[in-house]
């Protein structure tokens, strides 16, 4: 529970709602019951120093480190009665409250391009990069497009983008989720499915089912002993494998593609990670 008291106010982390753990205060001379985050994965490990809450919160990378003042205004009032939790809000009537209202946070602008455009979004993204929302605008020079994309990780990874041109509302929806298990190493197996339509008319779909055999990491770049995908795409069923290597701090990842069609493609796919710091 990891429990931190001060000034007569136990702060601890606690699941008592959406079994998703968050960080609580509970004064200890009135029993009354705060709740000071929301954090869509979990937030851990409270310690007040200078006045400010810091705490781990935890997203699909690991945990990370944030902070508060702990005189904000809390997110809810909870009420204890008979060793049991009374839920009031606090300026809302009940059940008025959003269920996730961990805000936006990180604001960028960066070049977009898709085909024959080129652009700019807006990209903006919670705290704990469990969701985001995208506004941009791309142009072939002789027309301009406006996009719309949102991302939400929450049970499912799901992405979507949506681009209005020439009278017609091009929309990429994608959904995935991702499970691990051991099978004497660890290994990922992943579901995903693509719909792409033109003014809400399926014009694609894409289904596949991937699994990644003793994933590690070098230089925090993901790497795996093997990667295997069986898919649907089109009336074409497809199968890819691939193996991934670090040759000279750059990630190679061979493979080869078989389709129903009759395709049998060998390849191969070279990428390199740049970190970005950002300091806030």
């Amino acid at each position: 529970m990891n429990l931190f008291l001060k000034d007569n106010i136990l702060y601890y982390s606690a699941n008592y709602e959406d079994h998703i753990f968050n960080i609580y205060a509970l004064n200890l001379k009135n029993h009354q019951l705060s709740k000071l985050t929301n954090h869509i994965y979990g937030a851990f490990y409270p310690i007040i120093l200078n006045e400010s809450l810091y705490f781990l919160y935890y997203d699909s990378k690991g945990y990370h480190l944030s902070s508060m003042k702990i005189n904000q205004t809390p997110l809810k009032i909870l009420n204890i009665k008979r060793n049991e939790l009374s839920i009031n809000y606090k300026l809302e009537k009940a059940g008025s409250l959003e269920k996730y209202t961990e805000p936006l946070k990180y604001n960028f602008i960066l070049p977009y391009a898709e085909n024959n455009e080129i652009g700019g979004i807006f990209l903006s993204l919670s705290e704990g990069l469990n969701y985001g929302i995208g506004v941009g605008a791309l142009t072939d020079f002789n027309n301009i497009s406006p996009v719309f994309g949102f991302y939400l990780d929450y049970y499912t990874q799901n992405f979507g983008i949506f681009k209005y041109q020439n009278n017609t509302i091009h929309s990429d929806l994608n959904i995935s989720k991702n499970v691990e298990f051991h099978l004497k190493r660890k290994n990922y197996l992943t579901f995903n499915g693509e719909i792409r339509l033109e003014n809400f008319e399926i014009k694609a779909k894409r289904i596949g089912i991937s699994i990644i055999t003793s994933p590690y990491k070098i230089n925090n770049q993901n790497y795996y002993e093997g990667n295997s995908i069986l898919g649907y795409s089109n009336n074409i069923y497809y199968f890819q494998y691939s193996k991934a290597f670090d040759i000279f701090s750059m990630k190679s990842e061979p493979y080869i593609y078989y389709d129903t069609s009759g395709n049998l493609i060998p390849g191969v796919k070279i990428s390199k990670k740049y970190g970005i710091h950002i300091f806030r």
